[in-house]
């Protein structure tokens, strides 16, 4: 058709060139056209659009010609018209269905009856928009049964958004919802409930920036409203509480029925998410008269842990026998605090025989610390202990109160669970043991130079009615006592407060002693406080000069004695008397040996102590004499 119509155009331009070169007037071309619809750059929501424009004026017009295109150019021409648009017709109506929410460009020529032509007009382009959403539901000329339903609709291609819009009147003269969703929903609940037992219209258009909006979808009728109860109103637990009771009451207020209907049943919901995607109890309750709903057993909540709660009421059309619901009431939070602690140990109502016995209890999940209390009440008032402590157990930095009935308990501390639940109170009856000793020598710190050294301490106190049994003494290298070297019962009279340790203690060691008195209960006092004391570096054992040697005069004066372990130095003496106040020699040296010295005759003493800086000086060793003969 294209081809034919080309080679008319040149049969004409052949049979005008041979016209005028015979002398016959030339036609005028008409002028050209002027576009008109849709205006430039219009949004059209018809997908077969109507174009027109302005005509041309010339006494030779014969028809007009039309291109449309996907680019400016005309380089992809989609749509061609009719070459023979008459003069007179000045509108097109494009003949195939166009793409949504794209651009396009057209513009019209005239032609003479000599297929002559000043060209195209001016281009004009327009966009088509966005499709139309599809309603899905609630369907067209439906009831619905609660008035807060989701409006449901297809999801268009190339869509920003959409705009739901919800109305008493067919012709959306005013809105009960006009909002605006996100491309990635297609659906939109309302908040708020819509007016009961009401015919409603909803349509819903598509948005987009550069080829929106759509035209809107057709309306759909809502022919009824659900005339349900009122909402219901939470009460309690109020909201966000914490509460140590996994098998809550959950209370709200009674709903209203309206005339014609008939209450049905309350809903409760109850999740760990606050969208009740996952619903851990759902659950009726058949009483109008009765709104609140017991948490059984068998549903025990779980402790740390956020449940969210809501209900709805329903009732029944007493005419049609629809089943109305109410919108869900707000969500309520509960928090179920951590978990109570068993008690394990003292068990409950044991006689203590330490009055500062240490209080242990099961671990609890999420706890973050425990806090411990003890009281001669078994109110707890007035408590005698308050404390927090990062661990299950709690051990007293003094002894409890002596003869005495003690209650105590703990429970788990949490941030945002806690704190939990108190569980019932033990009590432990506490000893009535002697009285705390002093320690008294060796004095703190003391280096002795015996290793087998006396302990002394002061007489223990004994409460009436109560006869005494022993003292326990222990000595040891750590603070620890765990490992005692000396660990002695045996001082049985209260008024003995003496002992000596025996086997040997090592030498050059620090050493830690305590002591506590104990009664035939099996009742003792609370330790005494540690003292510690050091023994010295072992004395020397002297070789030579051998005791009683003779030497000539005059003595060239060697002396040896064996190694003492730790020890830093030796101190050498030489005396003319056992008394050593007339010294010849008194020298400090590294090593355990010494020569230095002539002797003139006479009889001679000698002795040798080790050195320690912290251990020493130790004791004097044996003293050795010899004799210098004339």
């Amino acid at each position: 058709m294209k081809l034919l119509k080309l080679m008319l155009l040149s049969a004409f331009i052949l049979v005008s060139t041979i016209g005028a070169s015979q002398g016959a007037p030339a036609a005028a071309a008409p002028s050209k056209p002027v576009p008109l619809t849709p205006a430039n750059n219009a949004l059209v929501t018809n997908y077969s659009p109507d174009l027109t424009w302005k005509a041309s004026t010339g006494v030779d017009m014969d028809h007009y010609e039309i291109e449309i295109a996907t680019d400016p150019a005309f380089g992809a021409t989609i749509v061609d018209s009719d070459y023979s648009i008459p003069d007179g017709t000045l509108t097109h109506t494009v003949g195939i269905a166009l793409t949504p929410a794209r651009t396009y460009y057209w513009h019209v020529r005239s032609v003479s009856t000599l297929a002559e032509s000043l060209g195209w007009s001016s281009t004009y382009k327009f966009r088509t928009a966005v499709e139309t959403p599809n309603l899905v539901s609630p369907a067209d000329m439906t009831n619905i049964l609660t008035n807060r339903p989701t409006f449901d609709w297809d999801g268009v291609l190339n869509a920003s958004g959409y705009t739901l819009q919800v109305s008493t009147t067919y012709g959306f003269t005013s809105y009960l919802i006009n909002v605006n969703v996100s491309y990635t929903v297609t659906e939109y609940t309302p908040t708020t409930d819509l007016p009961a037992n009401q015919t409603l219209y909803w349509r819903v258009r598509t948005n987009n920036s550069g080829y929106g909006p759509s035209a809107w979808s057709p309306v759909y009728t809502i022919t009824q409203t659900a005339v349900p109860t009122s909402i219901p109103v939470l009460s309690q637990p109020h909201d966000n509480k914490l509460t140590d009771d996994s098998t809550p009451l959950l209370v709200w207020e009674s709903v209203t029925v309206p005339s014609g209907t008939t209450f049905q049943e309350y809903q409760i919901q109850i999740a760990k998410d606050k969208t009740f995607a996952v619903v851990d109890i759902d659950d009726v309750v058949l009483d109008v008269a009765t709104p609140w709903y017991q948490v059984l057993d068998g549903d025990t909540l779980a402790p740390a842990t956020t449940y969210y709660w809501r209900v709805r009421a329903y009732n029944v059309d007493d005419t049609t026998l629809d089943v109305y619901s109410s919108s869900w009431s707000e969500v309520f939070a509960l928090r179920i605090s951590v978990e109570t602690p068993t008690l394990i140990d003292p068990v409950d109502m044991f006689d203590l025989t330490d009055n500062r016995p240490t209080f242990d209890w099961t671990d609890v999940p999420d706890a973050v610390n425990y806090t411990f209390q003890a009281s001669l009440n078994p109110t707890f008032a007035p408590i005698l202990l308050n404390k927090v402590t990062p661990i299950s157990e709690y051990t007293p930095t003094s002894p409890l109160p002596s003869g005495k009935t003690i209650y105590w308990r703990a429970r788990a501390n949490n941030a945002n669970y806690g704190p939990g639940r108190w569980p019932v109170a033990w009590s432990v009856n506490s000893a009535n043991p002697p009285g705390l000793s002093r320690l008294i020598s060796p004095i703190a710190n003391k280096l002795v130079t015996t290793l087998a050294p006396e302990l002394k301490w002061s007489v223990s106190s004994l409460p009436v009615g109560t006869i005494f049994d022993y003292y326990q003494v222990q000595v040891s290298t750590d603070t620890t006592f765990a490992a005692p070297v000396f660990d002695d019962t045996s001082s049985m009279d209260r008024f003995i407060t003496t002992i000596i340790v025996t086997p040997d203690l090592s030498p050059a060691t620090k050493f830690y002693w305590r002591v506590r008195a104990c009664n035939t209960d099996l009742e003792c006092s609370q330790w005494s406080a540690v003292n510690y004391f050091r023994t010295s570096v072992e004395a020397p054992t002297l070789n030579t000069p051998l005791d009683f040697d003779t030497f000539p005069a005059p003595y060239s004066a060697s002396y040896d004695w064996t190694d003492v372990t730790s020890a830093s130095g030796y101190k050498i003496q030489v005396s003319k008397n056992l008394a050593f106040t007339s010294l010849v020699l008194n020298r400090t040296v590294t090593l355990s040996e010494y020569t230095g010295g002539t002797l003139k005759a006479g009889t001679y003493y000698w002795r040798v102590q080790a050195t320690n800086p912290y251990f020493g000086p130790g004791p004097w060793s044996t003293v050795f004499t010899f004799t210098v003969t004339p």
